[in-house]
């Protein structure tokens, strides 16, 4: 999640990624202060042996904010998700469901084509737990299961939430337009079958409602 200064305020977590690491590679750290002299860096907390409760009791360092990039929690993933889908014109509704129990989770679902479209958040509403644990999947209006879905997880800094939703949204596009290829093919083969008075369910079994 890029970083807008203006916004930044002491105690946000972020990773340090400067473009000479590999895709693998980061370090965790929390804004320790935002300085007055600069709005190009900020000084960041990046080991104190876990303690990061107490970090304001270890050294910082200057860090450019162009190496940086915000950690998703669950203090920031709404809007992050939203922002997304705003900039890529699709429109979409929300579900909250908050149970102390299970977990509290948000279901956003996306208006892209006929199919359903849906980001799951699930998060732990804990104050010592931040992190959130996403799922992209589609699903056909007539079938419960999936047939597109991936996982990601905020623990990792190199998940990338931006790259998930675009890929879901190319996927629901890419599968709605096969779905449609296969429904002509169809109605060729019940055409074919009807003009030879041959029982289509001989050949072929349709699992699928079109």
């Amino acid at each position: 999640m890029s970083i807008n200064i203006a916004e930044l305020k002491v105690g946000d977590k972020v990773c340090y990624r400067p473009s000479h690491y590999s895709k693998n590679q980061w370090e965790n750290g929390i804004v320790k202060e935002i300085p007055n002299h600069t709005n190009t860096a900020v000084r960041v907390v990046y080991n104190c042996a876990g303690d990061w409760d107490n970090f304001m009791n270890y050294t910082s360092q200057l860090t450019n904010i162009k190496d940086l990039t915000l950690k998703i929690t669950k203090h920031n993933f709404k809007q992050a998700v939203e922002d997304c889908l705003k900039l890529n014109n699709i429109r979409y509704s929300s579900d909250e469901y908050l149970d102390d129990n299970i977990g509290n989770q948000i279901i956003y679902n996306l208006y892209i084509s006929s199919l359903e479209s849906h980001i799951q958040c699930k998060y732990n509403n804990e104050e010592k737990y931040d992190d959130v644990y996403f799922t992209f999947y589609i699903r056909t209006n007539e079938h419960y299961d999936a047939i597109y879905e991936t996982n990601g997880n905020t623990e990792y800094p190199f998940f990338e939430l931006e790259s998930e939703i675009e890929a879901l949204i190319k996927s629901t596009k890419n599968i709605s337009s096969a779905l449609s290829k296969i429904e002509k093919k169809i109605e060729q083969i019940e055409d074919i079958c009807k003009e030879y008075s041959l029982d289509i369910g001989d050949f072929i079994t349709i699992n699928y409602k079109f």
